[in-house]
Order: C-alpha cells, then sequence, then structure tokens
C-alpha cells in the first residue's frame, strides 16, 4: 500500500517541478534586458529602465549618449539617475530641456543643485521661474548650479536666475579648468579670478593628479552655504 502511495507521488512531483520551471522560463523571458549605454551598466540605469522605461528611452536618445560616453558623461548619467531617485518628475521635466541635448561641464554641476533643492524642499521657486519652465539653456546652467547653494533662502534661489540679478565672469585655469565667479551685490575685483586658479593648480600639484572636476564655480554671496563644507563662516 505504501509503495502504491509512493507510485502515486512521483508523477505528481514531476509535474509541480516541471511547472515551476516553466514559470521561471516566462519570467526570464519577459525580464527587461540588462540597461546599458554605449556599453555603460549600472544597477541605478537598470531601476530606471525597469520601473520608467520611457523615461530611459530619453536618456538613451540624448545626442551626446548616442555618440559614446565620457567618463564625466557617465558621472553626469549617475547624478541624473540620483535625481531621478529623489524626484522622478524632476527628471522628467529636464530631460527635454536645452541644456541636456549637448554635453558640458556644467552639466553635473546642475544636477548636483538639483539634488540638494529637492532635498532640502527648496525646490519650488526655481521650478516656478520663468528660466526654468522655457527649459533652462546651455548658458544658464552656472546659475543653475549657483542657485543650490543658497537654498536655505528659497527666494534667493529664484533670484539667482533673475536677469541682471547675478553676474559671471569666466576663466580657464592653466591647466583647463573651467572657472566661474558668481557675485550678487559686489563689484568685481581683477584679483579674485587670478586667486582661483592659482588655488586649482596648487590641489592639482599637491596632489599630482588632474583637479576632479571640470568646472568650479565660486559663489560670492552672503547666503551661500553647501551642507558639510568644512571652514565656511556663516
Amino acid at each position: 500500500m505504501r509503495s502504491l502511495r509512493f507510485i502515486a507521488i512521483v508523477p505528481l512531483l514531476v509535474i509541480i517541478a516541471f511547472a515551476l520551471f516553466a514559470t521561471e522560463l516566462t519570467e526570464a523571458a519577459s525580464a527587461p534586458a540588462p540597461a546599458r549605454l554605449q556599453g555603460y551598466d549600472s544597477q541605478n540605469l537598470r531601476w530606471l529602465q525597469h520601473h520608467y522605461p520611457s523615461l530611459y528611452s530619453q536618456v538613451e536618445a540624448l545626442p551626446w549618449v548616442a555618440d559614446g560616453l565620457s567618463d564625466s558623461e557617465k558621472l553626469t548619467i549617475d547624478e541624473m539617475l540620483y535625481l531621478g531617485a529623489d524626484d522622478i518628475a524632476m527628471l522628467q521635466l529636464i530631460l527635454p530641456m536645452p541644456f541636456l541635448q549637448s554635453s558640458d561641464a556644467s552639466d553635473i554641476l546642475v544636477m548636483d543643485s538639483l539634488q540638494r533643492l529637492v532635498r532640502t524642499n527648496a525646490i519650488g521657486p526655481l521650478k516656478e521661474h520663468p528660466a526654468f519652465v522655457d527649459g533652462i539653456s546651455e548658458s544658464e546652467t552656472t546659475l543653475v548650479a549657483a542657485a543650490g547653494t543658497v537654498y536655505r533662502d528659497p527666494q534667493e534661489v529664484a533670484r539667482m536666475l533673475d536677469p541682471g540679478y547675478a553676474t559671471i565672469e569666466s576663466s580657464t585655469s592653466e591647466t583647463g579648468v573651467q572657472l566661474s565667479i558668481i557675485r550678487t551685490g559686489s563689484q568685481a575685483q581683477a584679483w579674485t579670478a587670478g586667486a582661483l586658479s592659482d588655488a586649482v593648480e596648487f590641489a592639482e600639484q599637491t596632489m599630482l593628479l588632474d583637479f576632479p572636476v571640470d568646472h568650479v564655480v565660486l559663489v560670492l554671496n552672503e547666503k551661500a552655504i553647501v551642507s558639510g563644507a568644512a571652514g565656511t563662516n556663516y
């Protein structure tokens, strides 16, 4: 009697095992392919592809992505995805904007600024500013980067993009790092750009490495502060 029960159970186990195997095959076939942008793959890219396939397609279609990614462009992609993890609607808003249609050293600074503004709930006035509503242009990226340093005063964030409120002094260090000095309410000083360039070159000579970013933005505003910055006077 026991042997008959055993014989009856064996086919049932085979059927169950076959059903589980078939289910695994179906799930494997329906799972999204690994996300790869010109050979670049990351867990965050896979997350975007799986949960927001239309946004992933928009990232994939960006002109500077389609022609291959440099190391700095990969960092921009990473920061873009961090922004999406904080506020997916914000990522959806910025992807079609003019500044992202070409690659620039300021792009990663914009992503970092937007992340900070989102995380500190200071993004509202920027989103309502005409410059943002119309789409951030390439010429406005440095000011958007600067806006992220004044997050303690959301209205000051918006003023950064008002015409004539802030001035930008642009130069390049001897080693090719782009330098921008943003002033609000102060007169330009001839020595400031030289001092900033000297600081960048001193850091490179001390580290015996290239400066880790391609664009340095110095914001001269009494409300400018980045959380975690050491040596900042309040």
